[in-house]
């Protein structure tokens, strides 16, 4: 049992980084710059907030702009409602893992937990950015 989910964190954290190789460069060079001068895991911590806000923001700008182009669709009532089912059902994935992670994580009884659980809900959320823009809006939002 132990194995599998060291493969699932592994899966995880190979995931979350394949998605910062692709990140946005404003915020992921903010974060590196902020992470770079804290001298302590708070301020790591602020660094981490800081990134999932404006990933955050991003996506919700996204959403709006995805839901604005079913408009554009052959069907926009049944665009929009399949849209927002699947925006809900990310919020309860994300939900789900994060919950995974703050329960079974290697790392959840130590000091650096709070900045891996806000960074891996960052790459969630820029993940589902990405996948927004890519493949509902086509531009920068």
């Amino acid at each position: 049992m132990k194995n599998h989910f060291k493969q699932g964190l592994l899966s995880m954290m190979l995931v979350s980084g394949i998605a910062l190789a692709e990140t946005t460069p404003d915020i992921e060079d903010i974060f590196n710059k902020c992470r770079d001068k804290a001298d302590n895991t708070v301020q790591m911590n602020e660094c981490s907030s800081n990134r999932l806000e404006a990933y955050d923001a991003q996506l919700n700008n996204a959403y709006k702009k995805s839901l604005a182009k079913c408009s554009e669709t052959e069907h926009p009532k049944q665009c929009k409602e399949e849209l927002k089912e699947a925006e809900r059902n990310f919020v309860k994935y994300k939900e789900s893992m994060l919950s995974h992670l703050e329960k079974h994580s290697l790392f959840h009884n130590g000091t650096i937990f709070n900045s891996i659980y806000l960074n891996f809900a960052a790459d969630l959320t820029k993940l589902q950015y990405d996948t927004l823009k890519d493949n509902y809006i086509g531009e920068e939002p």
